[in-house]
């Protein structure tokens, strides 16, 4: 095998959702999530949009309590405190917000759209700050959660703005 296979089977073993460091109920967890949203959309074909929006929202709020639980616990480079706890804020007001919203019977679907695509736009460009301040494995997180936060952030608010044409 060349060098660049080399490097490829060793980037795609760290990677692999079967890695021998992660415990098994992180993968039975994970599969049960994806579960229950297969579920959802086979179930109520005509909510599934707003079952995997609000399943995204709390994604995005679990992700914000999850930072800020790093940062208390001193898991967060002190240089880096303030910015991840500032993107941990807005996910977790966001997701929050939406969902209490939700709960109460409150949320409308413009109100929904706009208020997580933005939060999820914010996240992810200050993901993408703190990914050029970090190195390794935190900038690889930092940056798969920009890329997925920003692009469904920005589709959320073209859907809005865009009206029937999305």
């Amino acid at each position: 095998m060349t060098d660049l296979s080399h490097e490829t089977l060793r980037k795609a073993k760290e990677i692999a959702p079967w890695r021998s460091d992660l415990t098994w109920w992180v993968i039975l967890g994970e599969g049960i999530i994806l579960g229950v949203v297969g579920l959802l959309i086979l179930v109520d074909v005509q909510r599934a949009n707003a079952n995997v929006a609000l399943i995204f929202t709390a994604a995005l709020a679990v992700a914000g309590l999850m930072q800020l639980w790093a940062v208390t616990r001193g898991q967060v480079p002190e240089d880096l405190d303030s910015l991840v706890s500032g993107r941990a804020a807005i996910a977790v007001f966001a997701g929050l917000s939406v969902l209490l919203l939700y709960f109460l019977g409150n949320l409308t679907k413009g109100t929904g759209l706009v208020l997580v695509g933005l939060a999820s736009l914010l996240y992810g460009l200050l993901g993408l700050v703190l990914a050029l301040r970090t190195d390794g494995a935190r900038r690889r997180s930092a940056l798969i959660e920009t890329i997925l936060f920003s692009v469904v952030g920005a589709m959320m608010i073209y859907t809005q703005f865009a009206g029937a044409r999305a």
